[in-house]
This record gives structure tokens, C-alpha cells and sequence, in this order.
């Protein structure tokens, strides 16, 4: 397939080592899309209170490009994976809609989204959220 033939989408991937801000940095310049989930914390640093914007998972980042692109990019980056469905093997890929909705919410660094892990909530099927 050539490249300027393909559609870019967006792949669920990893930057281990906690790089994905490196990750992030080498997208941008090879004019690739990339989204990163984040959030502000409060630590203290020095008997400070200091508020930082950190990733809301990390390793993880989303990359919106062609195939091609992300294949050619990996061959560089040792660092970058893809996240594949434990299942099948696939990559996980998400859909344009799907990911516009998440930035939508997921970008906006409010300090009241709150972020939950599976066990930390007890929800049935027709519980409102």
C-alpha cells in the first residue's frame, strides 16, 4: 500500500520507561498526531506544595498517523510499542469519532475529571456515570 494512499489512525501505544513525553516531542517534529491523557497533581517538592501536569497513565499515548508512518518511526524507536488486544494480537486502534469524544473530555486538565482504575469502582450494567 503506498503511503499517500493510506488514512491515518490513531493506535493506542507505549513509550517505556515513562518517555512518552520524549515520544511525544518526536511526533510533533515528524508532524504526526499524538495525544497524551493528563492531569494535574499536587506534590511537594522542598516543603512546597508544587502542581504539575503529569500523564494520567504512564507509557501510554495515542499516535494519529498512517500505518506506514508509525511502522517507519518504530524501526527508530525502540522505546515506542504498540498496545495490542491480549486476545487476538491486534494493535489496538480507535476509532476518529471515539478519540475526538476522549480529547474532548480527556484534554481539558479540569481539576475535578477524576480518573478511576476497574477495581476501584463497583458498577452493573444501567449504572449512570
Amino acid at each position: 500500500m503506498e503511503a499517500d494512499k493510506e488514512t491515518e489512525i490513531w493506535y493506542a501505544m507505549r513509550a517505556t520507561y515513562r518517555r512518552e513525553p520524549d515520544a511525544m516531542r518526536l511526533l510533533e517534529k515528524e508532524k504526526m498526531g499524538c495525544f497524551i491523557p493528563m492531569q494535574y497533581k499536587i506534590s511537594i517538592k522542598k516543603g512546597k506544595k508544587v502542581r504539575a501536569l503529569v500523564p494520567v497513565v504512564h507509557n501510554l499515548l495515542f499516535v494519529h498517523a498512517r500505518p506506514s508512518e508509525v511502522k517507519r518511526i518504530k524501526s527508530q524507536v525502540s522505546y515506542l510499542q504498540y498496545i495490542t488486544d491480549t486476545r487476538s494480537g491486534q494493535k489496538i486502534i480507535i476509532s476518529d469519532s471515539e478519540m475526538q469524544r476522549f480529547i474532548a473530555v480527556a484534554g481539558t486538565y479540569n481539576d475535578h475529571l477524576m480518573y478511576f482504575q476497574p477495581d476501584e469502582l463497583n458498577l452493573s450494567k444501567g449504572t449512570k456515570v
